[in-house]
């Protein structure tokens, strides 16, 4: 298993991004990614959006915000051709690994650019959008990501693990700055009205 970094020329370059299902593609974010012990070095390139970039163990990675959506695409090389393809999802917590529901599970139905049928020698974008559960417990958790021939479970076109930080949602309420900001303004109101009252 080994750390790739984003230093290759197929990229996910950030406006191979379309800004769809509310998620801003200025937010793109490249990040390492382990390489998994079955499969082909085939994944050339991860990014994330949206992002906020954290460091994990020096893996360049994200926080993933509960009850927020997440982005990941996936730049790969295909190793061979394929016109039926599923994709597994499962995140890791200490020794248990639990399925992850993610859009595109199907990528020749939905995420995967050029569409179907992958052609071996091509590269291809995959896509996939996960909902992370309020409820998900905060802490460093690992997420991997495998894309396999429907008909032959052992061919596997690509597969990845990425380290990832779970936290709570950001609060909505007002930061210090904004909260001085609006305290000012009402001193400075009373202060006139209390002006004009004593005149």
């Amino acid at each position: 298993m080994s750390l790739v970094t984003a230093a290759n020329p197929f990229l996910i370059h950030p406006h191979s991004f379309t800004r769809s299902r509310g998620i801003e593609s200025s937010e793109v974010h490249q990040v390492h990614y382990l390489l998994c012990n079955e499969g082909p070095n085939t994944v050339t390139g991860v990014a994330i959006s949206p992002c906020e970039p954290i460091d994990i163990d020096g893996f360049s990675s994200c926080i993933f915000r509960r009850g927020t959506r997440i982005r990941v695409q996936a730049t790969v090389f295909a190793p061979f051709s394929s016109s039926s393809l599923v994709t597994e999802a499962v995140t890791h917590a200490g020794r248990e690994e639990f399925p992850l529901p993610v859009s595109g599970s199907n990528p020749c139905v939905e995420n995967m650019m050029p569409a179907c049928p992958m052609k071996a020698g091509l590269y291809y974008i995959f896509t996939y959008y996960i909902d992370v559960p309020r409820f998900y417990p905060s802490g460093r958790t690992t997420i991997t990501f495998i894309v396999r021939d429907t008909r032959d479970e052992e061919k596997i076109v690509g597969c990845v693990k990425l380290h990832v930080l779970i936290l709570a949602e950001k609060s909505k309420g007002c930061s210090n700055a904004k909260f001085i900001m609006h305290l000012n303004s009402i001193l400075n109101r009373f202060s006139w009205e209390l002006l004009v009252i004593t005149r």
